[in-house]
């Protein structure tokens, strides 16, 4: 999976680093039998907000024996607009809400494996605290940097750079869903 902004021509977007995915069931770019799906029991529809229905339903696949074959030949591009600042409302808000589809995700499967693909663990509070300086680089203090990348054509640079308050905000996410949780309970 290529991501791109190159609509004209998106098949010239070169695979990049911030391409990979280790993910064993990504839906961008994959293909399996119905049989499996529905064995599987498809897609939990409790995932209503942004992020991991396709994970978690991949972790049941998983389960049931099923193993991934890669095809690096078959490639996909996702498009995307070129990252501006308007933007950041939005992928602030599609942070926070991967943070609170994450925590019905390791409710599922409470397992170590999934704390890490949601980023639920200390390791990735503290990295993500230290990178943003506790919230201090974000989307207020990081503009002025990001809109001169942007104005000198690197906005993939510069939502590279804005992924780290991104993530700060889905680390958040995810304590403040979780601990809403323990309330309940």
């Amino acid at each position: 999976m290529i991501n791109t902004c190159n609509f004209e021509n998106p098949t010239a977007e070169p695979y990049k680093l911030t391409d990979f995915s280790a993910a064993y069931f990504a839906t961008g770019n994959v293909a399996i039998a119905r049989k499996w799906l529905e064995e599987a029991g498809l897609f939990d529809t409790r995932f209503q907000l942004y992020g991991w229905e396709d994970l978690e339903l991949g972790v049941r696949l998983k389960k049931l024996g099923l193993k991934l074959i890669k095809c690096p030949a078959a490639v996909g591009y996702h498009w995307h607009p070129p990252f501006n600042l308007e933007q950041i409302p939005k992928l602030i808000e599609k942070e926070i809400q991967r943070g609170r589809m994450g925590v019905l995700f390791y409710q599922k499967h409470p397992t170590w494996e999934v704390r890490m693909m949601i980023q639920m663990t200390w390791l990735h509070r503290l990295l993500w605290g230290l990178l943003s300086l506790g919230g201090k680089f974000n989307e207020k203090t990081m503009a002025p940097l990001l809109q001169w990348l942007i104005d000198r054509g690197k906005s993939q640079l510069a939502l590279e750079i804005a992924r780290i308050f991104l993530n700060w905000y889905n680390v958040q996410g995810v304590y403040a869903a979780y601990q809403e949780i323990q309330q309940i309970c």
